[in-house]
């Protein structure tokens, strides 16, 4: 049975829609104000939030931006119970996160028609969620094993070979196998390091006191840092001659850890290395825009169809029977989930065989 969370400080309009919707079957929880709507939105965690816009103390807008906030309760629908609405109010609500409007006074069919949609367009969203979680476990028994396993081999054969020819062995030989052991170990250690990143990131980003902990992180010269990786990755994939920068200037500083910062950019621009030719160039851009800083990495590899960039997730690879590719494909999955939980955005925009800009916005402030 779907529960459905009415506030309102009106006894008898909350009454009036609490009756018609348990005559509809739905279990129902009430609230007298809006701070009690909010204390019982994230205590009982319902299906749906029916609330008035104007109530005493705090109003259903407010109500709306603190469940805006949690992400215990970010995505629960909320419909706003009010009378005539005017654009403004119904932009502000709307901008708010708001799915929904029904105006006093309204009869029963329509209260009932409403609430049904917003349960229903739940239902399905919950339906998408699963199948991607299960399209993610497929993924993970299929592309894990292998990635683990392709480096293990490569440690394993080469510390055999050098075991058992230690005493015969040319000098000459020792070095390159004992640097293909180095590579593949420091393979395996990103790939393990890279999964429990993500599971991490998967733990916190459903915990508020941890997001806002994160959020509390500061990167004092951002710009620096970024600069000071990309030459560090690109000597890595001996590519410093590809590397071009446009920074402008110092810029505030990022409500991030340098750690989780260069996790973002390391991922990215790594990728960037991976799917381009050297001598293409790799563009680093840094710019302050609106209180946020846009951070972007474009280079003129592959690139990735529309279909592939809504695609990308965690252990998804593309073209992979045309293209040799290493790595669980977690790597852009990191970049975007931290991005994220820190209160920013990512995006990609590519045109195949073109060029791939990957752009990263995080807030900045003292």
């Amino acid at each position: 049975m779907s529960t459905v969370l009415i506030i309102d400080d009106e006894n008898d309009v909350r009454r009036l829609v609490a009756l018609i919707l348990r005559r509809a079957g739905l279990e129902i929880i009430e609230a007298t104000n809006g701070r009690a709507g909010v204390e019982a939105a994230k205590r009982d965690q319902p299906d749906l939030i029916i609330c008035d816009v104007n109530m005493p103390e705090m109003d259903g807008y407010e109500v709306l931006r603190q469940l805006g906030a949690s992400s215990e309760t970010a995505t629960i629908p909320f419909v706003f119970l009010t009378g005539q609405v005017g654009m403004d109010e119904l932009r502000q609500g709307m901008d708010l996160g708001a799915d929904d409007y029904l105006e006093k006074p309204f009869g029963a069919d329509e209260l009932i028609a409403a609430v049904r949609a917003r349960l229903a367009k739940r239902l399905v969203q919950q339906k998408v969620s699963e199948e991607k979680l299960d399209a993610l476990r497929g993924k993970i028994m299929y592309v894990l094993p292998h990635e683990l396993r392709t480096p293990l081999s490569a440690i394993l054969g080469l510390a055999e070979i050098l075991a058992s020819e230690a005493d015969t062995m040319d000098r000459g030989r020792i070095k390159p196998l004992a640097q293909g052991l180095v590579d593949s170990a420091e393979r395996l250690r990103r790939i393990i390091e890279n999964y429990l990143v993500y599971s991490q990131i998967e733990i916190i980003s459903s915990d508020e006191q941890r997001i806002e902990a994160l959020r509390s992180e500061r990167t004092p010269v951002a710009h620096r840092v970024v600069a000071s990786l990309a030459l560090v990755l690109a000597q890595r994939a001996n590519r410093k001659n590809d590397l071009v920068f446009d920074i402008a200037g110092e810029i505030p500083p990022l409500r991030i850890s340098q750690e989780d910062l260069e996790k973002v950019f390391g991922e990215t621009i790594d990728n960037a290395f991976k799917f381009s030719s050297a001598g293409d160039p790799v563009e680093i851009s840094v710019v302050t825009e609106n209180g946020m800083a846009v951070l972007s990495v474009t280079d003129h590899g592959r690139g990735m169809t529309k279909e592939q960039i809504n695609q990308v997730g965690a252990y998804q690879q593309f073209d992979r029977e045309s293209y040799e590719q290493q790595g669980s494909g977690l790597g852009l999955v990191i970049a975007k989930r931290l991005t994220e939980v820190h209160g920013g955005s990512f995006s990609i925009d590519s045109v195949p065989n073109v060029r791939t800009t990957v752009t990263v916005r995080l807030p900045c402030g003292p």
